[in-house]
């Protein structure tokens, strides 16, 4: 709709105005008040998704877990471009249609050093959340920029008591390619 709307005010001609710089003045002004327009309406969550999408390397990760009067928490840095275990890890995310990625979980194999697919599943961004629709939970991503990813989620209590939490997480990624792998 901006569009359409842009460009019938950029081919906006005025029998009022006679004066043909002031004609081409006007007509520049109102085009580049459309396009400001245009721009600003792009919204927050779709700028997001597009930040979303590409390769990110797990840099950080955090952990706590608390069973039986319990806790256990540990606290990990991590590089990419280093792997050097299994830990190492990173995550791609592949925009497969709308608000729906394809998101792709790597780990370090030792042997062959190479990235090996550890999981990969479909999920939602919905208002700073991937919701994987599997499981009905959500993961909050609390930073999102064009460097920095940060998701955070609850541990649950697999298999014995899936709607127990147990615990957080929290992975910080860096993005290393925009888009594939």
């Amino acid at each position: 709709m901006h569009v359409q709307m842009y460009e019938k005010l950029c081919k906006f001609e005025s029998s009022v105005i006679t004066d043909n710089s002031m004609r081409i003045r006007l007509k520049s002004l109102l085009c580049t008040i459309i396009s400001v327009l245009v721009l600003l309406s792009c919204s927050k969550e779709s700028m997001q998704m597009g930040l979303l999408e590409g390769t990110w390397g797990l840099v950080h990760y955090d952990y706590s877990r608390t069973e039986n009067g319990s806790t256990r928490t540990e606290s990990t840095d991590y590089d990419p471009y280093n792997p050097s275990s299994r830990n190492d890890g990173k995550v791609a995310f592949i925009n497969t249609q709308g608000n729906t990625f394809l998101m792709t979980f790597y780990e370090w194999n030792t042997t062959s050093k190479e990235w090996d697919v550890a999981t990969k599943f479909s999920v939602e961004y919905r208002s700073g959340q991937l919701y994987y629709e599997e499981t009905k939970r959500s993961i909050d991503i609390t930073t999102l920029n064009a460097n920095q990813l940060v998701l955070e989620a609850p541990v649950y209590n697999y298999p014995d008591s899936p709607n127990t939490m147990i615990g957080h997480t929290k992975m910080v990624f860096r993005k290393m390619q925009n888009i594939g792998l």
